[in-house]
Formats: structure tokens, sequence, C-alpha cells
């Protein structure tokens, strides 16, 4: 259980970090300059959504798990602070999305 609490950890950490980056290639496609065909690719969408489902469905549910863990005191230390590390960056991401959200809804009026 700790080799897989561990590989999911950082699973998650990574697809935070690189949730922001794909979601703004596919939304503007200009930030690496790819072209079209690369971007409507059901493979990179494919992948593009298990991204964002593990940083935005599987990481809160892993993340209240490892709270309970931690509660029976039973936590691993370094999944935890992985975990903790993902969490910030995390809501690091919603901020970003607000900002999307509050900036394409101001340039629409």
């Amino acid at each position: 259980m700790k080799r897989l609490g561990l590989f999911l950890s950082f699973w998650c950490l990574i697809c935070v970090l690189i949730n922001p980056f794909i979601f703004w290639e596919m939304l503007f496609k200009n930030l690496f300059h790819i072209n079209r065909e690369f971007i409507f690719n059901p493979i990179v969408r494919i992948v593009g959504f298990c991204v964002f489902f593990t940083a935005f469905i599987v990481y809160p549910i892993f993340y209240i798990y490892q709270m309970v863990l931690k509660m029976k005191k039973r936590a691993i230390p370094l999944i935890l602070k992985i975990s903790t590390i993902t969490f910030v960056f995390w809501l690091m991401n919603i901020v970003f999305y607000a900002f999307i959200y509050y900036a394409l809804s101001n340039t629409t009026k």
C-alpha cells in the first residue's frame, strides 16, 4: 500500500502541475505553438481528460483519504507531505481557473 500511495501522490502532483498548461493550450492554442491537427487528435484529448480527471476528481478523494489516515495516526509522513504540497498547487489551480473564467466573462460583455 505504501508504494501505491506514493505513486498516486506523485501522479496527482504531476497532474495538478501540468493541468493549467494543458488547459491553456487547448483553450488558446498558442502557448507551445502546436498545430491544430495535434490538438484535435483523440489521443491528446484523452490524455488531457485523464489529467483533468486526476487533478479534480481523484486527487480530492485521495487527499480526504490521507486526512482520515492522519486522524487515525496511520498516515505515512512522506505521502502526507507530498499530498499537502499538492493541495497548495491544487488551490493555485482553482485560482487560475477562476481568473480565466473572470477574464473570459469580462471580455464577452
